[in-house]
């Protein structure tokens, strides 16, 4: 399992160094943090690691879009 978070922390580094010349710094940290709160949701949705179930609700599937078209308006070239 250790070895596992190593794999994958040292992709995610490679990854960001690979991506901040195609997207810029900007859009690579909105895509970040969209795909936390939304892995968030999933996570907590099914209980995974440990965490208490709270299932995703409409309310939550709006701000998610929301959040998602923020993003893209913000990263918009």
């Amino acid at each position: 399992i250790l070895l596992l978070g190593g794999v994958l922390g040292a992709s995610l580094v490679f990854a960001i160094a690979w991506a901040i010349p195609q997207v810029g710094a900007f859009g690579l940290m909105m895509g970040l943090l969209a795909g936390q709160i939304l892995g968030g949701m999933i996570l907590s949705h099914f209980g995974w690691l440990g965490s208490p179930v709270q299932p995703i609700r409409p309310l939550n599937m709006v701000g998610a879009a929301v959040m998602i078209s923020g993003v893209l308006l913000a990263t918009w070239a």
